[in-house]
């Protein structure tokens, strides 16, 4: 084998390296969207704040991964890859004997911080070191690990809250953390290139309070409606959100650079790939859910619903990666933004209708969508930016990505506890969340023909 082929072998192994610890925090928390009324049993609380246990994880997702533009040009992949398996350990020792709710957000959240930082270097030695004409193809299958982990996760949590425990979840996949422990050390290699402005604390502290206001208010209104307390936590949300544009641009430090949002493609595709996410974590929240309270399911085959969508997906998503190598990532992307459109219709007019089965092909239908543009998303934005700028690219997306999650999870959540709790019941809260995905699928659409308009 030449020198050649070696160095490609080698960076291939730590791209699945890397993927292998985002597969097991995609697995914990696709693996939780099942275990909400078993935990509100366990522990005697609301849905809308028990489902904080997603929201803790993907809210210090996003928070992590804002970091990751400026660690990966400071430190070696290798060394935030440790990190992130550390983290991803201590919090699920701390999820798995949790005797109570915030020791499990506790360990939620350093999982969350663990993925967001393990995602980020997985994109890192894509976008850096695969070549050009492959990276539809790796961009691909680093989506087709996620999808896989989001197939496995909720049948597998599903069959051991029904079998064991929830806790027995947890406790499973500890081992395999060990494993991409080992696995990083070994494969994943970079030199970084530096920093030539200081880290922004500042700038860090607004957004992470932006980011918390603005989910927050979200699960308030699951408790309380649009009262002052959502419309005051919004609008600190924003205030926090400008604050972070303005320290950040001013002044020698910085977060990421905001300079790659001059490009109008840039500016649609991230908040294109920011819409895609609500649906996306935010249907996976409330298909279980929906199956369970509605339809009387158990937790094994409410998991099981979201199983031959997730896997059909984690196929789509090399394939549209190779669409897109050979004929341009617009078409894929715009294909799967047209699936999503329709999905989400007749979602809402079959609702009245709805089983299992029907559920199940409609959520194959939504993830297929979804992995159509998913990475082709983000891969084409890394390929119309300088060089310089592609780790911003990374850190912006993927920031998106996880805000948008734990968005779209809270929103659905509370949408349901408020109609329960107004007396209104779940189906009335489902045909207001498929009227929403409606809604979102058709600004999805607006923003791909603007992404593409040039």
């Amino acid at each position: 084998m030449t020198t050649k082929n070696l160095k490609s072998k080698h960076v291939y192994l730590a791209v699945i390296s890397a993927g292998l610890l985002v597969f097991l925090g995609s697995f914990a928390n696709k693996s939780t969207n099942v275990m909400y009324p078993a935990i509100v049993r366990q522990f005697h609380q609301p849905l809308n704040i028990t489902q904080w246990i997603s929201t803790a994880y993907m809210l210090a997702n996003t928070l992590s991964i804002t970091t990751t533009a400026y660690l990966l040009r400071q430190y070696s992949a290798r060394s935030i890859e440790r990190v992130a398996a550390f983290f991803f350990i201590i919090g699920t020792f701390l999820c798995g004997p949790a005797l109570n709710l915030p020791m499990l957000f506790i360990g939620r959240t350093f999982q969350g911080i663990s993925d967001g930082l393990c995602v980020a270097v997985m994109f890192f030695i894509i976008f850096t070191q695969i070549p050009q004409d492959r990276l539809g193809l790796m961009s691909g299958v680093s989506g087709a690990l996620m999808a896989l982990a989001c197939s496995l996760g909720p049948t597998y949590g599903g069959w051991l809250c029904d079998t064991i425990s929830w806790r027995a979840v947890f406790w499973s996949i500890l081992p395999i953390g060990f494993l991409s422990l080992i696995c990083g050390e070994i494969f994943i290699r970079n030199t970084p290139q530096g920093n030539s402005h200081a880290f922004s604390y500042t700038s860090m502290v607004f957004i992470s309070l932006s980011f918390f206001c603005f989910d927050y208010s979200a699960t308030m209104m699951g408790s309380t409606g649009f009262q002052w307390q959502f419309w005051g936590l919004f609008a600190l949300g924003i205030l926090f959100l400008v604050g972070f544009i303005v320290a950040n641009n001013r002044g020698k430090t910085r977060l990421f650079y905001l300079d790659i949002f001059r490009i109008p493609a840039i500016r649609w595709a991230t908040f294109n790939y920011f819409l895609m996410q609500i649906i996306a974590a935010g249907i996976m929240a409330v298909i279980p859910t929906y199956a369970q309270y509605i339809l009387k399911t158990n937790a094994l085959l409410s998991g099981f619903i979201l199983f031959p969508g997730a896997l059909l997906g984690a196929v789509t998503s090399p394939l549209s990666g190779k669409w897109a190598d050979h004929k341009g990532s617009r078409y894929p992307v715009i294909a799967g933004g047209l699936l999503q459109l329709c999905g989400a219709c007749i979602m809402l007019i079959c609702q009245r209708y709805l089983t299992v089965v029907f559920l199940l092909i409609l959520y194959v239908i939504s993830r297929v969508s979804y992995n159509l543009m998913y990475t082709n998303t983000i891969a084409y934005a890394s390929l119309i930016v300088p060089e310089k700028h592609k780790l911003d690219v990374n850190s912006v997306f993927n920031t998106a990505e996880d805000f948008g999650g734990s968005l779209g999870v809270d929103l659905f959540m509370s949408i349901f506890a408020l109609t329960q709790h107004n007396g209104l019941g779940m189906f009335t809260g489902g045909t207001i969340i498929f009227s929403l995905i409606i809604g979102i699928s058709v600004m999805m659409l607006l923003c791909i023909k603007q992404t593409y308009k040039r």
